[in-house]
């Protein structure tokens, strides 16, 4: 077995049958009865197969059969994330009962017949997992719960018209062997980060001949969820929320923009991805991303920011490069600690000092001690170390974009709030984890615990990423997406706005640009008029 991914081979999926067109199903005559379920799933770098394999385990159930008899379902699916909204708009048009997308969201405002056209899902996140003793809203993890909470202007309440299916959590990926070989070690923290991309840049290694650490593609935006991850974790993530809901010391007010987390993660990202530094592989701006991401597999970086669709999404040309010899093991790590979070904690600063070490040192200290589950160090004030525990929890995530929804007008609104309800089950997680190579669902399930087996043939990388889900002690916080905030999904309020259509990679690895963090923490300030400002309130009925 290859040492980077598990084969999916140790489980027979169903056939496909691809339709060309979203709605395209397999079969000529789909009967659109209320036992008849019709589903359709974007094909993200997760695949379709997960989907297939959990429909076709969903009609064998007892309690499904005996509900709907001659349960039966029809699925169909391309690579496109979304979909016509003019088409799901008109009944008429569509007869799927359950979309598998991104981004769902972006039309809970539009309705069909004075309703809206996702149904609610309020009754399926209520009600008990089939078979367990938990509901389904306690048994998904709550970053994703509040990332799919919908706020209705007109009830002036929140409903669930979405659910996630993935967890989707990034962050590093890194080359073990590779470091090994160096003689380098993990980066603890960002500037222990920056430090070890500058010793690759001037050291030469026998079985490293590059002197970049990272590689990317600049055609897409990885990059911004590094950004609100440092940002959150120098704010602490209430005043980050507090952000996204323009809240100033309990005031709306536009100096959120002036959140010193905004600056100091920006001058991060500014640091590592400027082309002038030439810490980024030179050729990420012409790179695709399946053809970064193929380069990273061969030994081209250290480091690529990613997330836990990278197995799946790469098996088939992973196994192809092992046969040629590129057979790296790849981990998964938590994001270094920002080191400017030691502005917030005097103690560790003095501590230091009293050490004879620098304030990076010692910050990367507290952080391996929070990572071996300490829960104080000598000589730093138990508040200090309780904001650099909290930071080192901050991840984010793409599951609170990767919704499921089931329009209201659907024949079969029961069976597919069934199907939701089945997907929490611990059946449709092992499942799901098997056909997709380690990734999770947004549910808490304990693989290690529940599957040894499973667990022990899943890659390096997701025991790492199901480690971090599972840690008692420290458990992480995925941060809620900016869309489940009306101020950015009603007002257009954003993280980040004057990068206009490019992507953060692009807009700082251009060495011939004057480009910095500083600079875009201005112009993005500076972009929020008052008049923009109180438009984006208005909109969001503020």
């Amino acid at each position: 077995m290859k040492k980077g991914f598990l084969k999916s081979a140790t489980m027979a999926v169903l056939s496909v049958c691809i339709g060309i067109l979203p709605l395209a199903g397999c079969r000529p005559d789909t009967p659109d009865t209320e036992n008849f379920l019709e589903v359709f799933c974007w094909e993200a770098g997760y695949g379709t197969e997960w989907c297939e394999a959990l429909l076709a385990d969903f009609v064998q159930q007892d309690w499904v059969k005996e509900k709907y008899p001659g349960v039966d379902y029809d699925f169909s699916s391309n690579n496109i994330e979304t979909y016509s909204t003019e088409i799901v708009q008109q009944p008429s048009a569509n007869t799927v009962d359950l979309f598998f997308g991104s981004k769902l969201y972006t039309v809970n405002d539009r309705k069909v017949n004075s309703q809206p056209i996702w149904a609610d899902l309020q009754d399926v996140y209520d009600s008990v997992v089939p078979g367990e003793e938990i509901t389904v809203e306690e048994k998904i993890y709550d970053s994703y719960n509040n990332s799919n909470l919908y706020y209705d202007p007109a009830a002036r309440d929140n409903h669930y018209y979405q659910m996630s299916w993935v967890s989707g959590m990034q962050s590093f990926l890194y080359n073990e062997d590779l470091l090994e070989e160096m003689g380098l070690e993990v980066p603890l923290t960002t500037d222990k980060m920056i430090e070890l991309c500058e010793t690759v840049k001037n050291t030469d290694y026998a079985g490293y001949p590059y002197d970049y650490s990272l590689i990317c593609s600049t055609k897409v935006d990885y990059w911004r969820s590094a950004f609100t991850t440092w940002w959150a974790q120098y704010q602490g993530e209430d005043e980050y929320y507090d952000y996204f809901n323009g809240v100033v010391d309990n005031v709306r007010s536009k100096d959120v923009l002036k959140q010193q987390g905004r600056l100091e993660s920006l001058m991060v990202v500014d640091a590592l991805l400027n082309g002038k530094n030439g810490y980024m592989c030179p050729n990420s701006s012409i790179y695709e991303f399946m053809e970064a991401q193929t380069n990273f597999l061969m030994g081209q970086g250290l480091f690529m920011w990613m997330g836990d669709w990278f197995d799946s999404e790469m098996e088939t040309i992973a196994d192809s490069l092992a046969n040629r010899g590129y057979d790296y093991t790849f981990r998964f790590m938590k994001p270094p600690v920002i080191s400017a979070i030691v502005d917030k904690t005097p103690s560790v600063k003095e501590r230091a000092a009293e050490l004879g070490i620098s304030d990076d040192d010692m910050l990367a200290a507290i952080v391996l001690a929070v990572d071996e589950g300490a829960s104080s160090v000598d000589g730093i004030d138990p508040q200090d170390f309780k904001i650099i525990r909290d930071a080192r929890s901050v991840m984010t995530s793409l599951g609170g974009h990767h919704n499921a929804s089931v329009p209201s007008y659907a024949t079969a609104v029961d069976l597919a709030k069934d199907f939701l309800r089945y997907m929490a089950t611990d059946r449709a997680n092992e499942i799901f984890i098997r056909v997709t190579n380690g990734s999770a669902m947004p549910f808490r399930y304990d693989l290690q615990e529940k599957d040894p087996e499973l667990y022990a043939a899943i890659s390096p990388m997701k025991k790492d990423m199901m480690e971090f889900y599972n840690d008692a002690v420290n458990p992480i916080q995925v941060l809620r997406i900016e869309q489940s905030f009306k101020l950015c999904s009603l007002g257009n309020f954003t993280a980040l706005h004057e990068t206009g259509s490019s992507t953060l990679e692009a807009y700082f690895s251009d060495a011939s640009s004057d480009h910095s963090g500083e600079q875009l923490y201005f112009a993005d300030i500076a972009y929020w008029t008052e008049s923009r400002w109180q438009m984006a309130l208005s909109m969001a009925g503020m």
